[in-house]
Protein backbone atom coordinates (compact mmCIF):
# COMPACT_ATOMS: atom_id res chain seq x y z
CA UNK A 1 0.00 0.00 0.00
CA UNK A 2 1.48 3.30 -1.08
CA UNK A 3 1.21 6.92 -0.10
CA UNK A 4 -1.81 7.42 -2.35
CA UNK A 5 -3.76 4.60 -0.70
CA UNK A 6 -2.97 5.86 2.80
CA UNK A 7 -4.26 9.30 1.79
CA UNK A 8 -7.43 7.65 0.49
CA UNK A 9 -7.85 6.09 3.92
CA UNK A 10 -7.41 9.55 5.48
CA UNK A 11 -10.10 10.83 3.16
CA UNK A 12 -12.39 7.91 4.05
CA UNK A 13 -11.74 8.58 7.73
CA UNK A 14 -12.74 12.21 7.18
CA UNK A 15 -15.94 11.21 5.36
CA UNK A 16 -16.83 8.69 8.07
CA UNK A 17 -16.14 11.27 10.78
CA UNK A 18 -18.27 13.87 9.01
CA UNK A 19 -21.22 11.53 8.45
CA UNK A 20 -21.10 10.33 12.08
CA UNK A 21 -20.61 13.78 13.59
CA UNK A 22 -17.11 12.82 14.80
CA UNK A 23 -15.06 15.27 12.74
CA UNK A 24 -13.99 17.39 15.70
CA UNK A 25 -13.25 14.31 17.86
CA UNK A 26 -11.14 12.63 15.15
CA UNK A 27 -9.23 15.89 14.64
CA UNK A 28 -8.52 15.97 18.39
CA UNK A 29 -7.45 12.30 18.30
CA UNK A 30 -5.10 13.04 15.39
CA UNK A 31 -3.63 15.98 17.32
CA UNK A 32 -3.09 13.79 20.40
CA UNK A 33 -1.47 11.11 18.26
CA UNK A 34 0.80 13.67 16.61
CA UNK A 35 1.79 15.12 19.96
CA UNK A 36 2.35 11.78 21.68
CA UNK A 37 3.31 9.33 18.92
CA UNK A 38 5.08 11.60 16.41
CA UNK A 39 6.47 14.73 18.05
CA UNK A 40 8.28 12.76 20.76
CA UNK A 41 11.42 11.63 18.95
CA UNK A 42 11.99 8.51 21.04
CA UNK A 43 8.43 7.25 20.49
CA UNK A 44 8.59 8.10 16.77
CA UNK A 45 11.90 6.19 16.55
CA UNK A 46 10.21 3.25 18.30
CA UNK A 47 7.47 3.13 15.63
CA UNK A 48 9.90 3.65 12.76
CA UNK A 49 12.31 0.97 13.99
CA UNK A 50 12.42 -2.21 11.94
CA UNK A 51 13.97 -4.07 14.90
CA UNK A 52 10.87 -3.77 17.08
CA UNK A 53 8.08 -6.16 16.19
CA UNK A 54 4.60 -4.97 15.28
CA UNK A 55 3.03 -6.70 18.27
CA UNK A 56 4.87 -4.37 20.66
CA UNK A 57 3.95 -1.35 18.54
CA UNK A 58 0.29 -2.38 18.49
CA UNK A 59 0.30 -2.65 22.27
CA UNK A 60 1.45 1.00 22.48
CA UNK A 61 -1.38 2.04 20.12
CA UNK A 62 -3.96 0.16 22.21
CA UNK A 63 -2.55 1.73 25.37
CA UNK A 64 -2.66 5.13 23.68
CA UNK A 65 -6.32 4.50 22.81
CA UNK A 66 -7.16 3.68 26.43
CA UNK A 67 -5.12 6.51 27.98
CA UNK A 68 -6.41 9.22 25.70
CA UNK A 69 -9.91 7.84 25.02
CA UNK A 70 -9.54 7.98 21.25
CA UNK A 71 -12.22 6.72 18.89
CA UNK A 72 -12.09 3.07 17.81
CA UNK A 73 -12.12 4.05 14.13
CA UNK A 74 -9.07 6.26 14.64
CA UNK A 75 -7.26 3.50 16.53
CA UNK A 76 -7.96 1.20 13.56
CA UNK A 77 -6.56 3.86 11.25
CA UNK A 78 -3.32 3.98 13.25
CA UNK A 79 -3.13 0.18 13.21
CA UNK A 80 -3.56 0.21 9.42
CA UNK A 81 -0.67 2.65 8.97
CA UNK A 82 1.44 0.49 11.25
CA UNK A 83 0.44 -2.77 9.56
CA UNK A 84 1.25 -1.37 6.10
CA UNK A 85 4.67 -0.09 7.30
CA UNK A 86 3.68 3.49 6.44
CA UNK A 87 4.41 5.15 9.77
CA UNK A 88 6.77 7.48 7.89
CA UNK A 89 3.65 8.97 6.27
CA UNK A 90 2.00 9.81 9.59
CA UNK A 91 2.74 13.54 9.46
CA UNK A 92 1.67 13.88 5.82
CA UNK A 93 -1.50 11.92 6.58
CA UNK A 94 -2.21 14.22 9.53
CA UNK A 95 -1.79 17.27 7.28
CA UNK A 96 -4.05 15.68 4.64
CA UNK A 97 -6.70 15.06 7.28
CA UNK A 98 -6.49 18.69 8.44
CA UNK A 99 -7.20 19.82 4.86
CA UNK A 100 -10.17 17.47 4.71
CA UNK A 101 -11.35 18.78 8.09
CA UNK A 102 -11.17 22.37 6.86
CA UNK A 103 -13.11 21.45 3.72
CA UNK A 104 -15.90 19.94 5.80
CA UNK A 105 -15.93 22.94 8.13
CA UNK A 106 -16.56 25.36 5.29
CA UNK A 107 -19.89 27.03 5.18
CA UNK A 108 -21.81 28.03 2.10
CA UNK A 109 -24.10 31.03 1.81
CA UNK A 110 -27.27 30.59 -0.20
CA UNK A 111 -30.05 32.97 -1.10
CA UNK A 112 -33.44 31.36 -1.50
CA UNK A 113 -36.12 33.28 -3.32
CA UNK A 114 -39.62 31.93 -3.01
CA UNK A 115 -42.94 33.01 -4.42
CA UNK A 116 -44.37 33.25 -0.88
CA UNK A 117 -42.93 33.28 2.66
CA UNK A 118 -41.67 29.82 3.56
CA UNK A 119 -43.00 28.08 6.65
CA UNK A 120 -40.28 26.90 9.07
CA UNK A 121 -41.09 23.24 8.27
CA UNK A 122 -40.70 23.88 4.52
CA UNK A 123 -37.43 25.70 5.09
CA UNK A 124 -36.05 22.83 7.19
CA UNK A 125 -36.98 20.30 4.49
CA UNK A 126 -35.25 22.46 1.86
CA UNK A 127 -32.23 22.94 4.17
CA UNK A 128 -31.95 19.14 4.59
CA UNK A 129 -31.93 18.59 0.84
CA UNK A 130 -29.42 21.38 0.25
CA UNK A 131 -27.09 20.02 2.97
CA UNK A 132 -26.97 16.73 1.07
CA UNK A 133 -26.31 18.52 -2.22
CA UNK A 134 -23.62 20.92 -0.99
CA UNK A 135 -22.22 18.84 1.90
CA UNK A 136 -21.57 22.07 3.83
CA UNK A 137 -23.01 24.04 6.70
CA UNK A 138 -25.56 26.41 5.23
CA UNK A 139 -26.14 30.09 5.82
CA UNK A 140 -29.49 30.87 4.24
CA UNK A 141 -30.90 34.25 3.33
CA UNK A 142 -34.60 34.23 2.42
CA UNK A 143 -36.38 36.56 0.04
CA UNK A 144 -39.93 36.63 -1.26
CA UNK A 145 -40.37 37.32 -5.00
CA UNK A 146 -44.01 36.98 -6.08
CA UNK A 147 -42.98 37.20 -9.76
CA UNK A 148 -41.79 33.56 -9.46
CA UNK A 149 -45.48 32.52 -9.32
CA UNK A 150 -44.55 29.30 -7.46
CA UNK A 151 -41.41 27.39 -6.57
CA UNK A 152 -37.92 28.55 -5.67
CA UNK A 153 -34.74 30.04 -6.99
CA UNK A 154 -31.52 29.26 -5.15
CA UNK A 155 -28.41 31.39 -5.60
CA UNK A 156 -24.96 30.30 -4.43
CA UNK A 157 -22.23 32.64 -3.22
CA UNK A 158 -20.42 31.92 -6.52
CA UNK A 159 -23.38 33.28 -8.47
CA UNK A 160 -24.82 29.96 -9.63
CA UNK A 161 -28.60 29.88 -9.98
CA UNK A 162 -30.81 26.86 -9.49
CA UNK A 163 -34.20 27.78 -10.86
CA UNK A 164 -37.07 25.63 -9.63
CA UNK A 165 -39.73 28.28 -10.18
CA UNK A 166 -42.77 28.30 -12.45
CA UNK A 167 -41.48 31.54 -13.90
CA UNK A 168 -38.20 29.84 -14.84
CA UNK A 169 -40.01 26.89 -16.42
CA UNK A 170 -42.21 29.23 -18.47
CA UNK A 171 -39.15 31.18 -19.66
CA UNK A 172 -37.49 27.94 -20.80
CA UNK A 173 -40.65 26.88 -22.58
CA UNK A 174 -40.84 30.27 -24.29
CA UNK A 175 -37.20 29.88 -25.44
CA UNK A 176 -37.94 26.48 -26.95
CA UNK A 177 -41.07 27.72 -28.75
CA UNK A 178 -39.36 30.87 -30.11
CA UNK A 179 -36.30 28.96 -31.35
CA UNK A 180 -38.29 26.37 -33.29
Amino acid sequence: MGKREIFKYAQSLGQFAYKNNLLEKIKEDFQKAKQFLWDKKDIRAFFLSLKINKKEKKKIIYDFKDWFKIEEVFCNFLLLILEENKWTLFLETYEKFLKIYKDYQRKISLKIKSAYPLEEEELERIRGILRKVFKRELIIEKEVDTSLLAGLQIFTQEGEKIDLSVKGKLEKLKEVVVNE
